[in-house]
């Protein structure tokens, strides 16, 4: 799943290497920086078009996206913070599981298929919590202040997560409740950054910088794939919940500095 999606975001950054706006201006004008020193293009002409090769065409999109992330410090706290919200893919699918089988060898649960049935409930209460949500939040993040929106969405699910550590059963009414609030927390993380992120694009290269978007988040899942797995059998079941919840508090605390300084309001 993170393989395809890693290879996914990549081919979306090549695929709109030929489609984005800025490679229609450079195939229609000169830029001198970016021509090869052993072509020679008249100034308005449309040789570059039929001479250009592919890599020139993505070396010039590779700098103006880059130009681009470094205009603006929220595009590089935007690319973490998607980091950040794709661990939740991981954790329900692989950590999640683990954490609750736990309990069948401390014999609080009686066996794998008990433990299986709890752990289907807990999934479904943390999408019927996101699927409830997911319109008013929406709503109200196209409003909310960014500087504010993120701090508040990742606190408060780093607060659910250390919450989580401290449950004595998963099968409990707690469980479950933290599970929907988890799935809210989630969503509103995930909007609060993508809200930032889109509004914010620039449109000539937004195929690309939504290419790395992506790829960024995939990143964040195979990084926590592969210290998560090392991490639980060191330190125990509750670590995952723990990691999460340390990344999610320093990412709130980094996002309220940097949105105190004003560089995370929408323009």
């Amino acid at each position: 799943m993170v393989a395809s999606g890693i290879i996914l975001g990549l081919t979306t950054i090549l695929f709109f290497t030929l489609r984005e706006p800025v490679l229609k201006q450079y195939r229609m004008r000169v830029v001198t920086d970016d021509v090869p020193d052993n072509e020679t293009v008249q100034t308005g002409s449309t040789e570059l078009a039929e001479n250009a090769s592919k890599w020139d065409e993505f070396r010039v999109l590779a700098k103006h996206c880059w130009r681009t992330i470094q205009s603006d410090v929220k595009y590089p706290v935007c690319f973490f913070g998607a980091m950040i919200t794709r661990l939740i893919q991981v954790l329900l699918s692989v950590y999640m599981l683990l954490w609750v089988t736990s309990f069948v060898d401390s014999g609080v649960l009686a066996d794998m298929d008990e433990a299986k049935s709890v752990f289907s409930t807990l999934i479904v209460c943390s999408f019927t919590g996101t699927m409830l949500c997911l319109p008013v939040i929406g709503y109200y993040s196209d409003f909310a202040p960014s500087h504010i929106f993120i701090p508040v969405a990742f606190a408060l699910r780093a607060l659910l997560f250390f919450g989580v550590m401290f449950l004595e059963r998963p099968d409990s009414f707690y469980a479950k409740l933290a599970s929907s609030f988890i799935g809210i927390t989630t969503i509103m993380e995930t909007l609060s950054v993508e809200t930032l992120f889109l509004r914010t694009l620039p449109k000539d290269v937004r195929g690309a910088m939504l290419g790395c978007f992506a790829f960024f988040g995939q990143i964040g899942s195979l990084i926590f794939t592969q210290l998560g797995g090392h991490i639980y059998d060191k330190v125990g079941p509750n670590s995952p919940f723990a990691v999460i919840a340390i990344v999610d508090i320093s990412f709130a605390v980094l996002a309220g500095i940097i949105g105190c300084c004003g560089h995370l309001r929408l323009v």
